[in-house]
């Protein structure tokens, strides 16, 4: 199941088109001939979120686009899945495996002007790897042409039965929370597979207020981003006590991302109107030694920015059986 929305496979959602894992489409684009864009023929690779689950399809679409006033060749390798390559950072390659057979003739040997065609590839059956947790570079090369790469970030998939905890890494020492998983099931799936994408590695916490809350998670480090997406709120009975960890979110309840502050203090006026999911249990002297880092404080903006970068090395989340105490 769906739990958080996404933005990529960028104008193309498999599952409200229905279409099934060998399901192709052409279609023609309307386009504008004042845009800046390409005119020669190309292929576009398009992902399908931020991340895929180990184990599970790895779809992506591979579409040959015709964006000039001629008609061209298909650019689409036959079989299409014969023109994808695969990468890792440590620099190995890999070449699809039992590509299959030829496209059904539905696939256009050429391209008439100002059209597209694309096809919905599931990667696993191709290249075995992908089975396997890493974070690949993926490019299609046909017709003496080679796509712009996206990355293929496959991580542990989530278990929405386990329990989870998380150990934040800093110069000043680790925060280990518990995250409760029972009353905030989305934000927790949220964070755990942020933290499980290297989403939070090297971020810093921007927003230091002594007494108050530190702020964290944001990848522009002005409070202002996110991870490009919203999650709804999980309004849930814990409170706000010294060391509860919570969503920011902007004036409606709705625009949860992935930005979490960590309460200094109990803060019962917070009680209801913030998603708590989840408490520091063990590393409130780390949590100390953050709180008191110098501040730019009040006088100017940045409002409360640590003069010295605070920063996130990693984050580990830690998988276990489930336990019973665990949102109590």
């Amino acid at each position: 199941m769906h739990l958080l929305k996404t933005h990529k496979f960028v104008a193309f959602s498999l599952a409200a088109a229905g279409m099934t894992l060998a399901g192709v489409m052409t279609a023609r684009a309307v386009q504008d001939d004042t845009a800046e864009k390409p005119r020669q023929p190309h292929v576009v690779l398009e992902v399908q979120g931020l991340h895929y689950d180990a184990g599970g399809p790895v779809l992506v679409r591979a579409t040959a686009r015709n964006d000039g006033k001629d008609e061209v060749e298909n650019l689409l390798a036959d079989p299409i899945a014969s023109g994808f390559r695969l990468s890792s950072p440590d620099g190995k390659n890999w070449e699809p495996a039992a590509t299959g057979k030829a496209s059904p003739q539905i696939q256009p040997r050429r391209l008439a002007a100002r059209t597209y065609f694309g096809q919905v590839i599931d990667l696993t059956a191709h290249f075995q790897v992908l089975d396997k947790v890493g974070r690949y570079e993926l490019t299609y090369e046909s017709g003496g042409q080679s796509s712009e790469s996206v990355t293929i970030n496959v991580i542990e998939a989530y278990n929405s039965d386990a329990s989870y905890k998380a150990v934040i890494k800093t110069a000043k020492g680790d925060l280990t929370l518990q995250l409760f998983r029972k009353d905030a099931p989305l934000a927790v799936r949220n964070f755990v597979d942020l933290a499980r994408q290297g989403f939070y590695d090297g971020l810093a916490f921007h927003y230091i207020r002594p007494g108050d809350i530190i702020i964290g998670g944001d990848p522009r480090g002005d409070g202002t981003g996110g991870s490009g997406y919203f999650i709804p709120a999980e309004f849930n009975k814990h409170q706000h006590l010294t060391g509860t960890v919570a969503m920011v979110r902007g004036s409606e309840p709705g625009t949860a991302s992935s930005q979490f502050y960590v309460c200094l203090k109990p803060q019962p006026e917070r009680d209801g109107k913030f998603t708590v999911f989840a408490q520091v249990v063990d590393g409130m002297d780390t949590l100390t030694s953050l709180a008191e880092t110098p501040t730019s404080g009040a006088g100017s903006k940045p409002f409360y920015r640590p003069l010295e970068p605070m920063v996130m090395e990693t984050i580990t989340i830690l998988e276990t059986a489930p336990e019973q105490d665990e949102d109590s």
